[in-house]
C-alpha cells in the first residue's frame, strides 16, 4: 500500500512516520515516509510512504488496518490521529468478472 502525507513546513528538519496495527493496538508496526516534493504556494511538503501489506492479507483475507501519523521537527512532535478514530484502511476481495469488459450483470 502507498500513500502520501502533506505537512505543514514549519521548518527545515522533519521527519515524518506512519505507525499502524492490524489488531487493534494490541500491537504495532512503523514506517518512515520519504520526503516527496514541496508546495511553495501553499507552504506544505508532501512525504510519500508504503507498507508491505502482503503478510496480513495472507494471515487475515479481510483485515482492517488502522494508522496514525507523526511528525518531528525542531518545532515539535506532532500527531495525527483522525481526531482520535484514527486512520482506516478495511481490505476487501476483489470477485472475478466473467465479462469481457469487467462488468457482471
Amino acid at each position: 500500500m502507498e500513500g502520501c502525507v502533506a505537512v505543514k513546513n514549519m521548518s527545515y528538519s522533519k521527519k515524518v512516520n506512519i505507525r499502524y496495527t492490524f489488531n487493534n493496538w494490541q500491537s504495532h508496526e512503523e514506517v518512515s515516509a520519504r520526503y516527496h516534493s514541496t508546495d511553495y504556494i501553499f507552504g506544505f511538503d508532501r512525504f510519500a510512504f508504503s507498507i508491505d501489506v502482503s503478510k496480513h492479507l495472507m494471515e487475515d483475507p479481510l483485515p482492517v488496518m488502522q494508522f496514525a501519523i507523526q511528525y518531528i521537527s525542531e518545532v515539535g512532535e506532532f500527531w495525527d490521529n483522525n481526531n482520535g478514530d484514527n486512520y482506516r484502511v478495511d481490505f476487501i476481495t476483489q470477485r472475478k468478472s466473467n465479462s469481457p469488459f469487467g462488468l457482471d450483470f
